[in-house]
Protein backbone atom coordinates (compact mmCIF):
# COMPACT_ATOMS: atom_id res chain seq x y z
CA UNK A 1 0.00 0.00 0.00
CA UNK A 2 1.32 3.32 -0.74
CA UNK A 3 1.97 6.39 1.47
CA UNK A 4 -0.86 9.23 1.04
CA UNK A 5 2.40 11.76 0.47
CA UNK A 6 3.87 9.35 -2.47
CA UNK A 7 0.88 8.03 -4.20
CA UNK A 8 0.79 9.48 -7.35
CA UNK A 9 4.85 10.67 -7.97
CA UNK A 10 5.96 10.10 -11.39
CA UNK A 11 10.18 10.27 -10.77
CA UNK A 12 12.69 11.91 -8.40
CA UNK A 13 12.74 15.55 -8.08
CA UNK A 14 16.34 15.09 -10.22
CA UNK A 15 13.82 13.95 -13.66
CA UNK A 16 11.36 16.46 -13.08
CA UNK A 17 11.22 18.83 -16.16
CA UNK A 18 10.68 22.89 -15.11
CA UNK A 19 7.81 24.64 -16.91
CA UNK A 20 6.89 27.88 -16.98
CA UNK A 21 3.64 30.28 -18.00
CA UNK A 22 3.39 33.41 -19.42
CA UNK A 23 -0.52 34.50 -19.00
CA UNK A 24 -1.14 38.16 -19.86
CA UNK A 25 -2.80 40.00 -23.21
CA UNK A 26 -1.63 42.51 -25.87
CA UNK A 27 -3.47 45.20 -25.35
CA UNK A 28 -3.21 47.74 -28.04
CA UNK A 29 -1.13 49.53 -30.92
CA UNK A 30 -0.58 53.02 -31.72
CA UNK A 31 0.57 54.48 -34.66
CA UNK A 32 0.54 52.57 -37.74
CA UNK A 33 -0.12 53.06 -41.57
CA UNK A 34 -3.44 53.23 -42.53
CA UNK A 35 -6.51 56.06 -41.90
CA UNK A 36 -9.61 54.84 -40.00
CA UNK A 37 -11.57 52.75 -42.52
CA UNK A 38 -8.97 50.41 -42.50
CA UNK A 39 -8.90 47.37 -39.86
CA UNK A 40 -5.16 46.31 -38.02
CA UNK A 41 -4.42 42.92 -37.01
CA UNK A 42 -1.84 40.96 -36.05
CA UNK A 43 -0.17 37.49 -35.85
CA UNK A 44 2.12 36.11 -33.11
CA UNK A 45 4.31 32.75 -32.24
CA UNK A 46 6.97 32.28 -29.68
CA UNK A 47 10.19 30.93 -30.81
CA UNK A 48 12.21 29.22 -28.75
CA UNK A 49 15.87 27.52 -28.64
CA UNK A 50 16.30 23.55 -29.15
CA UNK A 51 15.89 23.36 -24.94
CA UNK A 52 12.63 24.52 -24.63
CA UNK A 53 9.16 22.33 -25.89
CA UNK A 54 7.02 24.68 -26.54
CA UNK A 55 3.39 22.82 -25.36
CA UNK A 56 0.78 25.50 -27.04
CA UNK A 57 2.47 25.42 -30.60
CA UNK A 58 0.55 27.57 -32.65
CA UNK A 59 0.16 30.90 -34.16
CA UNK A 60 -2.09 33.64 -32.79
CA UNK A 61 -3.80 35.87 -34.43
CA UNK A 62 -5.88 39.16 -33.13
CA UNK A 63 -9.53 40.07 -34.20
CA UNK A 64 -9.26 42.76 -36.84
CA UNK A 65 -9.41 46.40 -34.67
CA UNK A 66 -9.84 49.73 -36.31
CA UNK A 67 -7.99 52.77 -34.83
CA UNK A 68 -9.66 55.54 -33.32
CA UNK A 69 -9.13 59.30 -33.41
CA UNK A 70 -5.42 59.23 -31.55
CA UNK A 71 -4.83 55.97 -33.96
CA UNK A 72 -4.87 53.52 -31.06
CA UNK A 73 -5.95 50.10 -31.97
CA UNK A 74 -7.57 48.16 -29.75
CA UNK A 75 -6.99 44.25 -29.71
CA UNK A 76 -6.89 43.05 -25.86
CA UNK A 77 -6.33 39.63 -27.03
CA UNK A 78 -5.67 36.95 -24.47
CA UNK A 79 -1.94 35.47 -24.38
CA UNK A 80 -1.28 31.96 -22.75
CA UNK A 81 2.15 30.02 -23.38
CA UNK A 82 3.34 26.84 -21.85
CA UNK A 83 6.94 26.16 -22.08
CA UNK A 84 9.00 23.28 -20.88
CA UNK A 85 12.46 23.39 -20.91
CA UNK A 86 15.63 21.49 -19.89
CA UNK A 87 18.03 24.77 -20.44
CA UNK A 88 17.23 28.62 -19.51
CA UNK A 89 19.47 29.25 -22.69
CA UNK A 90 17.67 30.92 -25.84
CA UNK A 91 14.97 32.39 -24.04
CA UNK A 92 11.42 32.39 -25.51
CA UNK A 93 10.74 35.61 -27.97
CA UNK A 94 7.57 36.52 -29.30
CA UNK A 95 7.50 37.25 -33.32
CA UNK A 96 4.75 40.25 -34.29
CA UNK A 97 3.62 40.21 -37.62
CA UNK A 98 1.25 43.38 -38.11
CA UNK A 99 -1.16 43.60 -40.84
CA UNK A 100 -3.68 45.89 -42.21
CA UNK A 101 -7.15 45.15 -43.91
CA UNK A 102 -8.66 47.51 -46.56
CA UNK A 103 -11.93 48.17 -47.16
CA UNK A 104 -11.69 45.96 -50.44
CA UNK A 105 -10.88 43.39 -48.36
CA UNK A 106 -7.04 43.08 -49.07
CA UNK A 107 -4.71 41.86 -46.43
CA UNK A 108 -1.25 44.00 -46.37
CA UNK A 109 1.69 43.61 -44.26
CA UNK A 110 2.36 46.30 -41.84
CA UNK A 111 5.46 46.01 -39.74
CA UNK A 112 7.13 43.27 -38.12
CA UNK A 113 8.69 43.15 -34.11
CA UNK A 114 10.53 40.91 -31.95
CA UNK A 115 10.64 41.15 -27.91
CA UNK A 116 11.77 38.70 -24.84
CA UNK A 117 9.64 37.29 -22.36
CA UNK A 118 10.62 38.41 -18.79
CA UNK A 119 12.69 36.44 -17.01
CA UNK A 120 11.52 37.67 -13.48
CA UNK A 121 8.18 36.40 -12.21
CA UNK A 122 5.17 39.13 -11.60
CA UNK A 123 3.53 41.63 -12.77
CA UNK A 124 5.24 43.27 -16.16
CA UNK A 125 4.08 46.21 -18.35
CA UNK A 126 5.65 45.63 -21.92
CA UNK A 127 6.14 47.49 -25.18
CA UNK A 128 7.40 46.09 -28.48
CA UNK A 129 8.27 48.50 -30.77
CA UNK A 130 7.66 46.81 -34.50
CA UNK A 131 9.17 48.33 -37.86
CA UNK A 132 8.82 48.19 -41.51
CA UNK A 133 12.02 47.08 -43.41
CA UNK A 134 13.00 48.73 -46.63
CA UNK A 135 14.47 47.20 -49.37
CA UNK A 136 18.30 48.22 -50.83
CA UNK A 137 16.89 46.83 -53.93
CA UNK A 138 16.02 48.68 -57.36
CA UNK A 139 12.71 46.21 -58.25
CA UNK A 140 11.42 46.46 -54.32
CA UNK A 141 12.06 50.82 -54.59
CA UNK A 142 9.82 50.76 -58.26
CA UNK A 143 7.12 48.38 -56.08
CA UNK A 144 6.70 50.79 -53.40
CA UNK A 145 6.47 53.86 -55.86
CA UNK A 146 3.61 52.05 -57.82
CA UNK A 147 1.75 51.48 -54.11
CA UNK A 148 2.14 48.37 -53.83
CA UNK A 149 4.06 47.23 -50.55
CA UNK A 150 7.23 45.54 -49.86
CA UNK A 151 7.40 41.89 -48.48
CA UNK A 152 8.12 41.88 -44.93
CA UNK A 153 11.58 40.21 -44.60
CA UNK A 154 11.50 36.52 -43.25
CA UNK A 155 11.01 35.49 -39.38
CA UNK A 156 14.17 34.48 -39.28
CA UNK A 157 15.84 37.53 -40.36
CA UNK A 158 13.50 39.71 -38.19
CA UNK A 159 14.28 37.57 -35.05
CA UNK A 160 18.17 38.31 -35.68
CA UNK A 161 17.50 41.65 -34.18
CA UNK A 162 17.37 42.40 -30.70
CA UNK A 163 15.18 45.39 -30.13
Amino acid sequence: MADASTAGATGSASTQIPELHFIGEVDYGVSFDCDGSEGVFLEFICVVGNQWWDITKNVQQTQTAYPDEESTVVWNHPLDLHFATGSISDWPKLYFQVYKLDSFGRVDPLSVGTMNLPTTAGSHSIRCRTFSPLSQSELMCMCFDLILRAPLCPPALALSYDV
